[in-house]
């Protein structure tokens, strides 16, 4: 694991995050979230990955908040490819895997990138986002 490569991670997932929102809503306002970065699963292998807790929805510069409608298994799938591209782009930017390997792995039902998003908690106004990824270096 390049540990270094930790806080990036934390930016991408933020960066989908946000571009995930705003075009959701096409809107450019800003969401707000509180990420986590954990390197363990539940087995304490190696799996790097970031728990957030975002506000379900986007601030306007106004102070106004605009929600985000609800939660469906395409979103779902569309943030996930969003964090996919992030990740593969960065990870291929610095050579830690070559461009077929990312081809291919993401062509499989199981990729090693997912992304859960949980039913709305504490009156609409959050929304708990797990992103991982296995991608290793080649």
């Amino acid at each position: 694991m390049n540990r270094e490569s930790l806080n990036d991670l934390s930016r991408i997932a933020w960066a989908a995050l946000r571009m995930f929102m705003t075009k959701t809503l096409n809107t450019e306002s800003m969401p707000a979230a509180a990420q986590v970065i954990q390197t363990h699963g539940n087995l304490l292998s190696v799996n790097p990955h970031v728990h957030c807790i975002a506000a379900d929805g986007l601030f306007k510069t106004s102070g106004t908040f605009v929600k985000m409608p609800k939660y469906s298994e395409q979103a779902r799938r569309a943030l996930q490819a969003v964090f996919e591209q992030k990740v593969a782009n960065y990870c291929l930017a610095r050579g830690f895997v070559r461009p077929e390997t990312i081809q291919k792995r993401l062509t499989w039902q199981y990729s090693g990138f997912s992304v859960w998003l949980n039913d709305r908690q504490y009156a609409s106004m959050s929304l708990c986002i797990t992103i991982e990824t296995k991608i290793k270096k080649n």
